[in-house]
């Protein structure tokens, strides 16, 4: 068998890595270059990143990834391994969605239960980004009531800009959110 171990895991051949550009380039294919950072991302020490993610065994080898990635992959999405359940630390064919940028990068904020809540005159400030800006929610007596108000704001957020990108989608004749994207989204636990 033709097995090449990379840094992190096994690109076994089977299966392109690289493709020739138009003007004769030869460059990674976006599945393998999906996988290697993928790969980097957990594994890597030189990237600073003190990472407790890790792979499944099935995806450290590229011709498994790559079957995956060609049956979910569409146009302008990223791989997200937090949709399916919040800092997920564990990418896998459960675990993993690939995910419009607008949504996947709304998603790296804190989780909301582990934020820091502003106390200011017996009163907690309810905030989070929206589209890119700080919103202010309300301020509340209870830390409880302050944390549901952030739940359901970051909630609606997210469930208003799926739904914007599938219509949006239909409208073009485009994927521009899957219908396994979308339904992250509506399950997708908050707290």
């Amino acid at each position: 068998m033709n097995d090449v171990k990379t840094k992190y895991g096994i690109n076994n051949k089977v299966v392109r890595a690289s493709e020739k550009t138009e003007d004769g380039r030869v460059v990674n294919t976006k599945a393998y270059n999906c996988w290697k950072n993928m790969m980097n991302r957990c594994y890597n020490e030189k990237l600073g990143i003190k990472h407790r993610s890790r792979v499944c065994d099935e995806w450290k080898v590229f011709e498994n990834f790559k079957k995956w990635y060609d049956e979910h992959y569409y146009e302008g999405a990223e791989l997200d391994k937090d949709w399916n359940g919040y800092h997920c630390h564990y990418y896998s064919p459960e675990t993993c969605v690939f995910m419009p940028r607008e949504l996947n990068l709304y998603l790296k904020d804190k989780c909301v239960s582990e934020r820091d809540y502003t106390f200011k005159n017996g009163k907690y400030i309810a905030q989070c980004y929206m589209g890119g800006r700080q919103r202010y929610l309300g301020r509340y007596a209870d830390l409880q009531d302050c944390i549901e108000a952030v739940i359901t704001a970051r909630r609606s957020y997210a469930l208003g800009v799926a739904d914007r990108l599938r219509i949006d989608g239909e409208y073009l004749g485009k994927t521009l959110i899957s219908e396994e994207a979308y339904n992250a989204v509506v399950r997708h636990k908050w707290a």
